[in-house]
């Protein structure tokens, strides 16, 4: 999942809000990975995706990952 196809911006989504729609986005894009993984087209078996995000807010301002080890 490309996480810069839905930037932040402060305007529609709570800073918690938009942790829980990237995290969701990442499950979904896992369990399409899944289905698209399976040798049956019709393959519906359930399976469990875990999916968890972490960002940094500062005054309502979402910190980017870090450019550098520094």
């Amino acid at each position: 999942f490309d996480e810069s196809s839905i930037p932040w911006n402060g305007d529609e989504l709570t800073p918690a809000g938009y942790v829980e729609l990237m995290a969701r986005k990442k499950a979904e894009s896992a369990v399409d990975g899944y289905r698209s993984q399976s040798n049956d087209v019709d393959d519906e078996r359930p399976c469990l995706i875990v999916s968890a995000d972490t960002m940094i807010f500062a005054d309502d301002r979402l910190l980017g990952k870090p450019a550098t080890l520094d």
